[in-house]
């Protein structure tokens, strides 16, 4: 792990070193799963965090002092997480902190962060619970998820999809997702033929396929990470059998899920909080180019997440003109700014309010915005309605 880390701090520090800035750094510190079952989602994050500080650097750091961006890999474990906020706030003694990825994480470290008084960005983390948990210090940057599967919903509404199947993994984010379709679908008067939550891990889902393919449902919502669409995916596959519209969340928004899937990614729905082809935000095209640039390949929201989560720290700091820790917890509670991803404003419990979200699907091997309608990039595929 140390080399991991090593290899991380050279890549921020080097962009800096030749600037003419002498200025003690502030250093900004955090975890994310750059290993294990989180990776692709936080590696995303990662390089969107390491763009902003190159790029801040550049032009001459926050308060006139350059960023120093240290980043360790949790392995997607919430108990070394929380250890490892406690080595940088300790023992780094870091100015500022960024989240991890994953809302179990995040929960489970925002008690360290909670303790010391350290402000934390959820920029990698939705569950509705992390904000019915009292926390001062905790702000959101993604809308909550249990709204991550409304816009799929309204979309089956307006194509007269009746009966639809809700399966979720048992970790936080993804129940909570599956919460939410509930509670929409039964607005909407959609009938939900199956509900299934099924232990996170598992790999083999032809059983609950199945059980979704002889129930009548005519489409599917998959609340999980990256591993559960795929093997959703592949699983309806084994059995031969496709829905009128599959809906995954997170994994279906990263380049990769079409790199292992290839064609049968295409039709997929998901939610995207961000897509360089939908709302163009102030940046957003730049950070794009940018992004693609740097790393050879295009950003995920994920990514434009970790850059935004740079941008408003940045907005509270040069606001209160200083890194006092409760002065940066009031300006991120009361700031109301336009990012590259979007726009950051929360409640009195931290959840964010402004921000909203596009519903986008794989279409000859590009996630391309199907609603809402003002800004689509393309019509939904109607190949898919067979």
């Amino acid at each position: 792990m140390k080399k991991i880390i090593l290899a991380l701090l050279f890549f921020i520090i080097l962009p800096f070193a030749g600037t003419g800035n002498t200025a003690e750094p502030i250093t900004l510190g955090g975890t994310l799963g750059l290993t294990g079952k989180y990776a692709s989602m936080s590696e995303m994050v990662a390089f969107g965090l390491k763009l902003w500080v190159k790029k801040t650097n550049a032009e001459g750091g926050i308060l006139g002092r350059p960023i120093e961006l240290i980043i360790y890999d949790d392995t997607s474990d919430p108990d070394h997480a929380k250890s490892l906020y406690e080595r940088l706030i300790l023992e780094d003694q870091v100015d500022l902190v960024f989240g991890p990825y994953s809302s179990v994480i995040t929960t489970e470290i925002a008690k360290v962060t909670e303790k010391y008084g350290y402000s934390l960005l959820a920029s990698g983390a939705a569950s509705d619970r992390m904000w019915q948990q009292g926390y001062r210090y905790l702000f959101g940057v993604y809308i909550p998820a249990s709204r991550y599967s409304f816009g799929f919903l309204k979309f089956l509404y307006a194509h007269g999809i009746e009966k639809i199947a809700i399966v979720a993994a048992d970790d936080m984010f993804s129940v909570t997702v599956a919460e939410g379709a509930r509670k929409w679908a039964e607005r909407l008067g959609i009938s939900i033929a199956h509900y299934e939550v099924f232990k996170k891990g598992r790999k083999d889902l032809s059983a609950i396929a199945k059980t979704i393919q002889q129930s009548g449902a005519e489409a599917i919502v998959v609340g999980g990470h990256f591993n559960e669409s795929v093997d959703m995916r592949r699983s309806l596959k084994a059995i031969d059998w496709y829905p009128k519209a599959y809906f995954a969340t997170l994994g279906p928004a990263v380049q990769k899920y079409y790199d292992i899937l290839g064609k049968d990614a295409e039709g997929t729905f998901t939610l995207s909080n961000w897509e360089a082809n939908g709302v163009q935000f102030p940046g957003s095209l730049e950070f794009a180019e940018d992004f693609e640039k740097e790393y050879g390949k295009k950003p995920s929201y994920q990514a434009a997440a970790g850059y935004a989560s740079g941008q408003i720290l940045a907005a509270a700091i040069n606001k209160i003109g200083s890194l006092e820790k409760e002065e940066l917890r009031n300006a991120l509670a009361t700031l109301d700014i336009l990012t590259i991803f979007g726009r950051y404003g929360v409640d009195p419990t931290g959840q964010q309010i402004r921000h909203f979200s596009l519903l986008t699907q794989w279409q000859n091997g590009v996630l391309e915005v199907v609603a809402p309608q003002n800004l689509k990039s393309v019509k939904a595929m109607t190949a898919i309605w067979h």
